[in-house]
C-alpha cells in the first residue's frame, strides 16, 4: 500500500509542476471497459520526447467464471516518443504494484503444465518490472487514441485457498509438488508475461 501512495504522490507532484507549455492527457481504456474493468490514467509531458504517466486499473468481480476476479494495479511509467510532440510510436519503462484476489493462470507459464483445481484462488500482492510499447494518434487538438501493450516480470507473494476457503500451502505458480513458501507463510512465484494493454481514449487539456 505504501508503494501505491508513493506513486499517487509522484503523480500529484508532476501535475503541479506542469506549466502552460506541457500537455496533460487524461485517458480511459475502452478495451477493458467492455468487461467492466476500469483503467484510467494521466500523462504529463516533461520534454520534447519524454513524458511521465500514471495509470490505475481495478476489477471488482466477486465471481468471474466461478472464481473471484478482484485486483488493483498502479503503474508509474517513463515514456520516450519518436516525435517531439509526444505522439506516434513510444517505448516506456515502468514498475507496478498490485493487490489481487483471483485464480492465478498457470498456462502457458507453468513448469509442470498442471492446472489448479477447480475453485482454487489466491490472495496476495505483486510487483511488476517491465516495458510498454505503443502508438498514439490525435484526431484534433484535444482528442486522440492510443494502442499499447506491456509486459515483463511479475513477482508475487500470496496465499492459496480452495473452493471452501481453506488455506492451501502447496499451491504456487511453478510446481505444486515443490512449493516456495516464505518465512512469513506466503507462497512466492515469478513469471514473465504480458499483463497490460488495450486501446486508450485520450483527452488532451
Amino acid at each position: 500500500m505504501r508503494y501505491c501512495l508513493l506513486s499517487v504522490c509522484l503523480w500529484c507532484f508532476c501535475s503541479f509542476q506542469s506549466d502552460a507549455q506541457n500537455h496533460i492527457r487524461i485517458k480511459a481504456n475502452a478495451f477493458s471497459a467492455l468487461i467492466l474493468i476500469p483503467n484510467v490514467g494521466s500523462e504529463f509531458r516533461i520534454s520534447d520526447k519524454l513524458s511521465v504517466q500514471l495509470d490505475v486499473s481495478a476489477s471488482f468481480w466477486n465471481s468471474f467464471n466461478g472464481t473471484p476476479l478482484q485486483f488493483v494495479q498502479v503503474f508509474p511509467e517513463l515514456r520516450y516518443y519518436t516525435n517531439q510532440d509526444n505522439t506516434g510510436f513510444f517505448a516506456g519503462a515502468h514498475i507496478g504494484f498490485g493487490m489481487f484476489h483471483l485464480t492465478k493462470n498457470r498456462f502457458p507459464f507453468s513448469v509442470s503444465g498442471q492446472k489448479y483445481p477447480k475453485g482454487t484462488y489466491q490472495t496476495g500482492r505483486n510487483n511488476y518490472y517491465g516495458i510498454t510499447l505503443g502508438y498514439n494518434y490525435f484526431f484534433n487538438r484535444h482528442w486522440g487514441m492510443e494502442l499499447f501493450l506491456g509486459g515483463g516480470s511479475s513477482q508475487s507473494n500470496y496465499k492459496g485457498y480452495n473452493a471452501e476457503g481453506d488455506r492451501i500451502d502447496n499451491i504456487d505458480n511453478s510446481d505444486p509438488e515443490n512449493p516456495v513458501i516464505t518465512t512469513s507463510g506466503f507462497n512466492k512465484s515469478g513469471e514473465w508475461l504480458p499483463y497490460r494493454g488495450g486501446v486508450m481514449l485520450i483527452y488532451r487539456l
